[in-house]
C-alpha cells in the first residue's frame, strides 16, 4: 500500500496541469494571461498565497528564491463578458526577504456575476505554479480548488474549502490543516499539529503527534504516534498507533494496534 500511495502522490507534480472544465472547453471566446515573478528569500522565509477558483501546485527545492507563475484562463460565449471578467482578475504581490505574499483579487464588474467559479456565460480558473525553498514556511488559502504541496521543512498553515489537498512530508512541528468540504485528501507524513475537518475525508500515512477535530468527516491514519481526537458524525480509522485519546458522538471507529492506551 505504501509504494502505491507514493507513486500516486508523485503524479500530482507532473508539469502539465489541466485548467479547463470539460463543459466549456469549446467556448467561442477565450482569454489567457500568465504572470511570472521571482523573489530572493531567506532560508526561514514564509510564502503566503490566497486564491480562489483554481489550484495551487507547489514544489520545493534547495534554491534561495521563490518563483511564482500564475495562469489565468477565462472562457465564454460572449466576448464582452469574457473581457470584463478577464480584466477584473488581478494578482497582488508583496515581497521581502522574509515574506512573499500573493493574492488573487476579483474586482467588481458591472455584469451580474456570480461568485461561483462559473457564472451563466463565463468559466474561469486561476492556477498557481510555485517553486520555493524546502526550508520555508507556508500560509496557504484556497477555495474551490486543490492544493498540491511537496515535502516541506518549514511550518505549514493550510486552509482549503471545496477542494482537495495532497501534501508530501511536513517535517516541522505545529502544522495546522483546516478542511471544509474537501474529499479524498492525503498527507504522506506530518510530524505534529492539528487537523480540523468539516464534511471532509483525509488520509495521513504517517504522523508523530496529532490533534484532530472533525465533524461529518472521515479520518484515516495508517501509522500514528499520539492521537487526540474530538469527532461528531463521521468515522475514524487508525491502523497503528502508540497512544489514542478521544471523544466522539455518532462516529464509527476502527482501531488496529494501539500500544499504550
Amino acid at each position: 500500500m505504501k509504494s502505491i500511495y507514493k507513486i500516486t502522490f508523485l503524479l500530482f507534480f507532473l508539469p502539465i496541469i489541466a485548467v479547463a472544465n470539460n463543459d466549456n472547453d469549446k467556448a467561442k471566446h477565450e482569454k489567457n494571461k500568465t504572470i511570472k515573478k521571482i523573489f530572493t528569500v531567506n532560508p526561514n522565509a514564509t510564502v503566503a498565497i490566497s486564491n480562489r477558483y483554481g489550484d495551487l501546485n507547489i514544489t520545493t527545492w534547495k534554491e534561495n528564491r521563490v518563483e511564482i507563475e500564475v495562469i489565468i484562463t477565462v472562457k465564454g460565449e460572449d466576448l464582452d463578458d469574457v473581457e470584463a471578467k478577464f480584466n477584473s482578475i488581478n494578482i497582488a504581490f508583496n515581497a521581502s526577504p522574509s515574506l512573499v505574499e500573493a493574492e488573487t483579487i476579483f474586482e467588481k464588474t458591472k455584469s451580474n456575476w456570480s461568485w461561483w467559479k462559473k457564472s451563466k456565460n463565463v468559466n474561469y480558473k486561476i492556477n498557481y505554479i510555485v517553486k520555493m525553498p524546502k526550508s520555508n514556511a507556508v500560509n496557504l488559502e484556497n477555495d474551490y480548488g486543490s492544493i498540491y504541496l511537496d515535502n516541506l521543512k518549514g511550518k505549514a498553515n493550510i486552509d482549503c474549502d471545496y477542494g482537495k489537498i495532497y501534501l508530501g512530508e511536513l517535517s516541522a512541528n505545529n502544522n495546522n490543516i483546516n478542511l471544509d468540504y474537501c474529499s479524498s485528501s492525503s498527507i504522506l507524513y506530518m510530524k505534529s499539529g492539528t487537523i480540523n475537518a468539516d464534511y471532509s475525508k483525509i488520509t495521513i500515512e504517517k504522523s508523530d503527534q496529532l490533534k484532530v477535530t472533525a465533524d461529518y468527516s472521515t479520518i484515516i491514519l495508517d501509522k500514528a504516534g499520539t492521537v487526540n481526537f474530538n469527532s461528531d458524525y463521521g468515522s475514524i480509522v487508525i491502523d497503528d498507533a502508540e497512544n489514542i485519546n478521544g471523544n466522539s458522538d455518532y462516529v464509527s471507529m476502527r482501531f488496529g494496534t494501539v500500544r499504550k492506551n
